[in-house]
């Protein structure tokens, strides 16, 4: 309301609708794939215990920072399988991000945001997952960088380069 030129949510009721639905997608359902792309990957692994360590205790000597990183790591591990994330879940997870991949790139090619020519809520809350879960993780970026139009789609959203549009006209939802 404070910013109306730079609104996230759009003001018609369906787009409202739909932009809140893909924000509650991306912020819980959204969980259970940076979970396992993150945890059930080596390489992901390894790579997030470090970070975990340089940013929580940059001042430490490198054998320290990865102990704390290992810590705090283990401390999300352990949320896993609350978040329903295990062996049984895994092709269920796969498939949904692989559908999920498949329909933006898609839908992305045609138009630069999920509701038009500006980023609604619903694509910051998609990429928020899929930048720090999924594309920046070396283990699991594979899934986006074989997609140019999501690639491009975070890019412009993370980036938060002004959009120049608006959304779709009339109140449209894109299929």
């Amino acid at each position: 309301a404070e910013f109306p030129d730079r609104a996230v949510i759009p003001t018609t009721p369906r787009q409202r609708f739909a932009a809140y639905l893909l924000e509650l997608f991306g912020d819980e359902w959204m969980v259970m794939v940076a979970m396992h792309t993150r945890w059930n990957d080596a390489e992901n692994r390894a790579f997030i215990m470090d970070d975990f360590g340089r940013e929580a205790t940059p001042w430490l000597p490198g054998p320290l920072r990865r102990r704390v990183g290992r810590w705090i790591g283990a401390r999300m591990w352990s949320y896993l399988p609350k978040l329903g994330v295990s062996q049984e879940t895994t092709a269920g997870i796969e498939g949904m991000l692989a559908d999920l991949l498949s329909a933006l790139e898609e839908h992305l090619s045609q138009i630069p945001y999920l509701l038009g020519h500006r980023p609604s809520i619903g694509d910051y809350s998609l990429v928020g997952m899929l930048y720090a879960h999924v594309l920046r993780d070396p283990g699991s970026s594979h899934w986006i960088q074989t997609r140019p139009h999501v690639k491009a789609w975070i890019d412009r959203v993370y980036s938060g380069v002004e959009a120049s549009g608006d959304w779709w006209p009339d109140d449209q939802i894109p299929q």
